[in-house]
């Protein structure tokens, strides 16, 4: 064991801390929080939809007439409208976090936000208006 043997030895410096995601942006904790709720969300309003859709009658066919006369029910458009909503936030809040993984740099991942922010708004509006024309008929 040598002199060492029983004796106090300090250290007198910590050695650095190993980062591997060191300079990486971490999504935002609201954010994060809020994509977690969104696929809870996801989950119940999904399991909703099949009860009703496709369990609480199972006699019945599925037919344009069919969902159309469900969309006229305004719990059921709710529950469709919420998971159009939040299957885009959820989807696209992880495409944004798969694309940072990606993209390091400041102006990217701006893009990046903007881009998945726009196709947000531009599928929910075209949802919306599928919806109108639906009920149209």
């Amino acid at each position: 064991m040598g002199a060492l043997a029983g004796a106090n030895v300090a250290v007198t410096h910590d050695p650095p801390a190993v980062n591997p995601t060191a300079g990486a942006t971490r999504m935002p904790t609201w954010l994060w929080l809020l994509q977690r709720l969104s696929g809870l969300l996801i989950l119940g309003l999904v399991f909703a939809h099949m009860v009703v859709n496709h369990f609480a009658d199972p006699a019945t066919t599925i037919s344009v007439g069919y969902v159309v006369a469900n969309l006229r029910k305004a719990t059921l458009l709710s529950v469709d409208s919420a998971l159009l909503l939040l299957g885009l936030f959820h989807g696209l809040t992880g495409l944004r976090n798969v694309l940072y993984d990606f993209f390091a740099g400041a102006r990217a991942r701006r893009l990046i936000a903007a881009g998945c922010l726009a196709a947000g708004v531009v599928f929910f509006v075209f949802g919306v208006v599928v919806l109108i024309v639906v009920l149209g008929r």
